[in-house]
């Protein structure tokens, strides 16, 4: 008869248990800060209209003549476009992108940046 009470409250124990949800825990210090580093080097606070105006398909720039391709968002989350530049004296042309954070409200003035290639050199290898 003991052996079946203990049984009993064994069962109703472990039931509760398993059936009540586990405590809320509310964090009050976040563990990791936000931050945001800048990848590439800074564009001249005079392009900035430029680059952030949907309708420009080209940047006036003394030394070079620069297309300007459509806005797109990178992996990373910023909102970007590719820029085809030459020199003004050549017809070799160089492909980079421009990149900026998303905003966090409308009237926010954002800095873009020349994001570095990938591939630094190119060479062709033949084995």
């Amino acid at each position: 008869m003991q052996k079946l009470m203990v049984l009993i409250c064994l069962g109703v124990f472990t039931l509760t248990g398993c059936s009540s949800p586990p405590r809320q825990v509310k964090a009050s210090v976040p563990l990791v800060q936000n931050q945001v580093f800048a990848i590439g080097d800074k564009i001249p606070t005079q392009y900035r209209s430029q680059l952030e105006s949907s309708v420009t398909h080209a940047i006036s720039h003394p030394k070079y003549q620069i297309e300007v391709g459509p806005f797109y968002t990178s992996s990373l989350g910023q909102e970007c476009r590719s820029l085809l530049i030459a020199p003004s004296e050549s017809d070799e042309q160089v492909s980079r992108v421009a990149c900026t954070e998303p905003k966090q409200y409308p009237d926010q003035i954002r800095v873009w940046y020349l994001i570095p290639n990938i591939v630094q050199s190119s060479s062709i290898i033949q084995l």
